[in-house]
């Protein structure tokens, strides 16, 4: 792979494969999006492994970064100070050591990119992720509002994501149930790798309210259709914002406490249906 805007490195885990970080901070200003977007991606090349980054062509990976680029706000960036990308490869290299003590044998491609939108949910503090394939993670950050503790949890949950791929369908093929256990499998990873708060997302609904949405979709979990997916996980008139997630979270929680003794090696290999079965709070 080619030197990109700033760094390219790879990192050492406590185990013997390596993991691969690439920030892709464009070192110039653009005046519109569609060449800002050019700029940030135009040095990925295609791996054997895993594609531009996750994505079998490179007009979908552009795609996909352009719905963290508002083409107001393109003028107004600026390249980060070294040390500000320092701060950030320590950190990746730190969270990245701490996920792999869990769950361990994996080369994962971390790769950086600027966050520049006009509005920013709170919820997230300046950084969100995506895991579009088996051991890939994307990163976004917004230089002028993330912190350390928000991208250390940030990365922690697509971690888990990333290697759940490498055992599941990817993310544009799950069912409804399957997309809300991957969810709630991340956070809860995410809670003990890392630590932190209970996320915005996974306390939508309460236990009562969980169990209740559940019955009610009983019929649908099955189903692969992407708007219901938005629906649920999104919120609209009949079901609250990010209640997909908040159902999966507290479904593994649930599960972690009366299986205690499974891995999160295994968890993540499991079968959706074994883990609703063991799953004692939705008899």
């Amino acid at each position: 792979m080619p030197t990109l805007f700033f760094c390219y490195y790879q990192v050492n885990t406590m185990e013997t494969k390596k993991n691969r970080i690439q920030f892709c901070f464009p070192n110039a200003n653009q005046k519109n999006k569609a060449n800002f977007i050019n700029s940030v991606i135009k040095n990925i090349l295609s791996d054997t492994e895993v594609g531009y980054a996750g994505f079998a062509k490179k007009s979908y990976l552009a795609k996909h970064i352009s719905k963290y680029v508002d083409a107001k706000k393109v003028k107004l960036y600026k390249h980060p100070e070294s040390k500000i990308i320092n701060g950030i490869k320590m950190e990746i290299e730190k969270t990245l050591k701490i996920c792999t003590r869990s769950v361990s044998g994996h080369t994962i491609s971390v790769y950086v990119f600027p966050w520049i939108g006009e509005r920013y949910d709170e919820s997230f503090a300046g950084v969100n992720g995506f895991a579009p394939y088996r051991d890939v993670i994307h990163i976004f950050i917004s230089l002028n509002k993330f912190s350390m503790r928000s991208l250390s949890e940030t990365l922690a949950h697509e971690f888990s994501h990333a290697v759940f791929f490498n055992n599941k369908r990817n993310s544009h093929n799950l069912s409804l149930i399957e997309a809300m256990v991957m969810e709630g499998i991340a956070e809860n990873f995410r809670e003990e790798s890392v630590g932190g708060k209970v996320a915005d997302w996974s306390k939508a609904l309460s236990k009562k309210e969980t169990i209740s949405v559940l019955r009610e979709l009983q019929s649908m979990l099955d189903s692969s259709d992407f708007q219901l997916y938005r629906d649920i996980f999104f919120g609209n008139n009949k079901f609250k914002k990010w209640t997909g997630y908040s159902i999966g979270y507290r479904l593994i929680k649930e599960f972690l406490k009366s299986n205690r003794n499974t891995s999160w090696v295994n968890l993540m290999k499991m079968e959706v249906s074994e883990i609703l079965f063991r799953t004692k709070f939705i008899k």
